[in-house]
Protein backbone atom coordinates (compact mmCIF):
# COMPACT_ATOMS: atom_id res chain seq x y z
CA UNK A 1 0.00 0.00 0.00
CA UNK A 2 3.18 2.36 0.28
CA UNK A 3 6.36 2.65 1.35
CA UNK A 4 7.04 2.88 5.12
CA UNK A 5 7.17 6.41 7.11
CA UNK A 6 8.75 7.99 9.78
CA UNK A 7 6.29 9.08 12.70
CA UNK A 8 8.46 11.46 14.59
CA UNK A 9 8.95 11.89 18.50
CA UNK A 10 6.48 14.95 18.87
CA UNK A 11 3.80 13.24 16.76
CA UNK A 12 4.07 10.23 18.42
CA UNK A 13 3.70 11.59 21.63
CA UNK A 14 0.72 13.91 20.33
CA UNK A 15 -0.55 10.39 19.25
CA UNK A 16 -0.11 8.93 22.63
CA UNK A 17 -1.84 12.17 24.28
CA UNK A 18 -5.14 11.65 21.79
CA UNK A 19 -5.49 7.97 22.57
CA UNK A 20 -5.09 8.48 26.55
CA UNK A 21 -7.97 10.79 25.62
CA UNK A 22 -10.44 8.39 24.85
CA UNK A 23 -11.35 5.82 26.92
CA UNK A 24 -13.70 2.88 26.67
CA UNK A 25 -17.03 4.09 26.84
CA UNK A 26 -15.86 6.88 24.59
CA UNK A 27 -14.91 4.46 21.81
CA UNK A 28 -17.30 2.07 22.68
CA UNK A 29 -20.32 4.95 22.02
CA UNK A 30 -17.99 5.47 18.18
CA UNK A 31 -18.15 2.21 17.38
CA UNK A 32 -19.88 1.74 14.30
CA UNK A 33 -19.08 -1.65 12.33
CA UNK A 34 -21.76 -1.16 9.76
CA UNK A 35 -19.90 2.82 9.07
CA UNK A 36 -16.80 0.75 9.28
CA UNK A 37 -17.50 -1.79 6.65
CA UNK A 38 -19.30 1.02 4.41
CA UNK A 39 -16.01 3.05 4.92
CA UNK A 40 -13.74 0.40 3.82
CA UNK A 41 -12.17 0.42 7.41
CA UNK A 42 -9.70 -2.59 7.75
CA UNK A 43 -11.37 -5.46 8.86
CA UNK A 44 -14.22 -3.11 8.34
CA UNK A 45 -16.87 -6.40 7.12
CA UNK A 46 -15.30 -8.49 9.97
CA UNK A 47 -16.38 -6.01 12.75
CA UNK A 48 -19.90 -5.88 10.98
CA UNK A 49 -20.28 -9.29 11.05
CA UNK A 50 -19.30 -9.62 14.65
CA UNK A 51 -21.71 -6.90 15.79
CA UNK A 52 -21.16 -5.74 18.91
CA UNK A 53 -19.07 -8.79 20.11
CA UNK A 54 -16.19 -7.41 17.43
CA UNK A 55 -15.45 -4.00 19.89
CA UNK A 56 -13.49 -6.36 22.57
CA UNK A 57 -11.28 -7.41 19.69
CA UNK A 58 -11.07 -4.10 18.86
CA UNK A 59 -10.35 -2.58 22.07
CA UNK A 60 -7.73 -5.73 22.69
CA UNK A 61 -5.70 -3.93 19.57
CA UNK A 62 -6.17 -0.81 20.86
CA UNK A 63 -4.82 -1.04 24.43
CA UNK A 64 -1.59 -2.54 23.02
CA UNK A 65 -1.57 0.34 20.24
CA UNK A 66 -1.76 2.55 23.66
CA UNK A 67 0.74 0.46 25.34
CA UNK A 68 3.11 0.86 22.51
CA UNK A 69 2.63 4.56 22.10
CA UNK A 70 3.32 5.35 26.00
CA UNK A 71 6.54 3.33 25.84
CA UNK A 72 7.77 5.34 22.73
CA UNK A 73 6.97 8.46 24.05
CA UNK A 74 8.02 7.98 27.51
CA UNK A 75 11.30 7.11 26.12
CA UNK A 76 11.20 10.33 23.48
CA UNK A 77 11.40 8.22 20.29
CA UNK A 78 9.91 8.34 16.97
CA UNK A 79 8.29 5.25 15.23
CA UNK A 80 8.08 3.83 11.70
CA UNK A 81 4.66 3.01 10.23
CA UNK A 82 3.86 1.02 6.98
CA UNK A 83 0.47 -0.69 5.90
CA UNK A 84 0.87 -3.65 4.38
Amino acid sequence: YGPAWFVPPERLRAFQEALAALDESTLRGRYDPDAMAREQVYLGEMYQREGGGGFEFLLDRVDALREFAVRGAAAGKGAFAVIT
